[in-house]
C-alpha cells in the first residue's frame, strides 16, 4: 500500500498525459473561469497531440459529435479543441445533432 502512495506522489507532476498533466492542468487552472478553460483547451491539444504520436484510438472521434466535418466519426480531436480555442465548437446552429446527442446521453442516464 505505501509502495502505490509513494508512485502516486511520485507522479503526480510528470507533464505528460494520463500521468501528472491533469495535476498541472488542476493547479493552473484555478484562476478565473475564461483563462481556465483556454488553458483547458491547451492541455486537451497537448494530450491529442501525445495520443496520437503513440497511436491511441483515443485521439480521434468514435462517433459523431457534431455536424461539422472534423466532428465525424475517425476524425481527430485536435482539430476541435483547437477550433474551440477560437470560439468554434459546432454546439450552436445545427438542432438536429443537438437533439441526437441530447437523446444519445440522456439514454445513458
Amino acid at each position: 500500500m505505501v509502495l502505490l502512495l509513494v508512485g502516486a506522489e511520485t507522479s503526480a507532476f510528470v507533464p505528460l498525459p494520463g500521468l501528472g498533466l491533469d495535476d498541472y492542468n488542476n493547479f493552473i487552472s484555478v484562476t478565473s473561469t475564461s483563462f481556465g478553460s483556454t488553458l483547458t483547451l491547451y492541455a486537451k491539444i497537448i494530450e491529442d497531440l501525445f495520443n496520437m504520436v503513440v497511436g491511441k484510438d483515443s485521439a480521434y472521434y468514435k462517433i459523431e459529435s457534431g455536424p461539422y466535418s472534423w466532428q465525424k466519426e475517425g476524425q481527430a480531436k485536435i482539430k476541435s479543441h483547437f477550433l474551440k480555442t477560437i470560439g468554434i465548437t459546432g454546439r450552436t446552429g445545427d438542432v438536429e445533432t443537438l437533439i441526437k446527442n441530447y437523446e444519445r446521453y440522456s439514454s445513458k442516464i
